[in-house]
């Protein structure tokens, strides 16, 4: 077992389980002790689970809420990103769009006849599919009936295999730093998916300055474009001395 499906699978265990000792997931994943530890340091570093004296317990505070909730939340801003963005979008061919809230309502404005469209999000392909005469490729994998997409290793399986011409993404959380996930494979999906592009669109709302999330997708300098609703004072802190181009909008 490699060591991103064994970090997962332990993942997948704490969520139900919520702790175990070093000993039993040694024992469980046919692994040494040693190389438990790492994992389980690896993922103490993501913020994803608290290390205790030869054990771990889960971090119950990284679950998101469902994909509706997150919908709902700042949705005028969204759809204030969503219609400057399109004014910046690149042509192209292939196109991946991930699972987010922040991203869902550009699907409606995007130029998707006859091209292709790839995502993890059930409700994204769908409206895709309504909306125009594109190729829609869905990944799939596990189902995350909250978030109304596919996350899991298979996801990254398929993932793998694509090359698109432009990426359009969303973050939990931002800082000067980069954009940040809640979990660990997310983030690992959206960096896949950014790697395998020409070209990378960063959305997300003022609110993901204030939230707290611990594992990081990308640099914004991997971003060749970023759309925000945040103000000037902001927009100076988030840049730096990266020279980022960064787009506002009222």
């Amino acid at each position: 077992m490699q060591d991103l499906e064994r970090r997962h699978a332990i993942l997948q265990y704490l969520e139900t389980n919520r702790s175990a000792t070093v000993e039993f997931l040694s024992k469980m994943f046919y692994a040494s002790p040693s190389t438990v530890r790492r994992d389980l340091t690896a993922l103490e570093r993501t913020g994803m689970v608290h290390r205790t004296h030869g054990g771990v317990i889960y971090n119950d505070k990284i679950k998101e809420l469902s994909f509706p909730a997150r919908k709902s939340k700042n949705e005028q801003a969204k759809n204030r990103i969503a219609g400057e963005t399109i004014n910046h979008i690149p042509d192209f061919n292939s196109i991946f769009v991930d699972n987010s809230t922040t991203c869902f309502p550009l699907i409606k404005l995007l130029p998707l006849n006859k091209k292709l469209l790839v995502t993890n999000s059930l409700l994204i392909a769908r409206e895709a599919k309504l909306m125009s005469d594109a190729k829609v490729i869905l990944l799939g994998g596990e189902y995350d009936i909250d978030n109304v997409s596919f996350s899991s290793l298979l996801t990254l399986e398929m993932l793998s295999n694509f090359h698109f011409d432009l990426v359009v993404q969303s973050c939990a959380y931002i800082n000067s730093g980069g954009a940040f996930e809640n979990e660990y494979l997310t983030a690992t999906i959206k960096k896949t998916a950014r790697e395998a592009s020409d070209r990378a669109i960063l959305m997300f709302d003022r609110s993901k300055l204030l939230s707290s999330a611990s594992c990081k997708s990308a640099r914004l300098s991997d971003f060749d474009l970023i759309v925000s609703d945040i103000n000037e004072e902001e927009k100076a802190g988030l840049n730096g001395n990266q020279n980022l181009n960064i787009v506002t909008v009222k």
